[in-house]
């Protein structure tokens, strides 16, 4: 079963890209959604694949706990769609030297995206620290998703010419993220 996933849009019946319609970033839904996965009616568990597949990134951190499901049909479903969803690797508030780092990443090996993740610790903190949570909360990795919290947490320690994120800045770039790498910066 394969569909078309996107990550901060989604598209209407003629096309038209807008912002994705608030009940598909609700987390209660998202999670009554993933719930549905492990229904007994193949209908429900079609329509629940569907609509997480429309969430996108919205559905990213509730699908990265359900891998790790009970249910054998709510697990492999979650990696699934974990796998279509397109992360926003970079963002428009990214210096031209961080987007460059970040091009292609979605594309890279493991070799190559752990020397991006080092290169963007050289980097001044202000500007590699949302690049470096956004591979925290999304690189499919825990290695490399660790090794990004990692030269924050050095930067941290060195740095003394930006302040930190503040705990509401880092809840905005990490999300809802569970995974180990965020806990660390929390």
């Amino acid at each position: 079963v394969a569909f078309c996933v996107t990550a901060a849009a989604w598209a209407d019946g003629a096309g038209h890209q807008g912002p994705r319609p608030p009940e598909l970033s609700d987390p209660a839904k998202i999670k009554a959604l993933i719930g549905q996965l492990g229904s007994g009616r193949y209908v429900a568990r079609r329509q629940a694949q569907q609509e997480l597949a429309r969430a996108g990134v919205a559905a990213f951190d509730a699908l990265q706990q359900a891998v790790t499901h009970d249910d054998p049909e709510v697990a492999t479903t979650a990696a699934f769609l974990l796998s279509e969803i397109e992360i926003p690797w970079q963002s428009a508030d990214d210096s031209s030297e961080v987007t460059k780092l970040l091009s292609g990443y979605d594309k890279a090996t493991l070799d190559g995206r752990v020397q991006a993740v080092l290169k963007l610790g050289q980097l001044p903190a202000a500007e590699a620290r949302p690049a470096l949570c956004r591979i925290v909360r999304y690189d499919q990795d825990a290695i490399v998703s660790k090794l990004a919290a990692v030269m924050m947490l050095d930067d941290f320690i060195k740095s003394a010419d930006s302040p930190p994120l503040t705990f509401a800045e880092l809840e905005v770039l990490l999300g809802t993220s569970q995974r180990e790498a965020a806990g660390w910066l929390r």
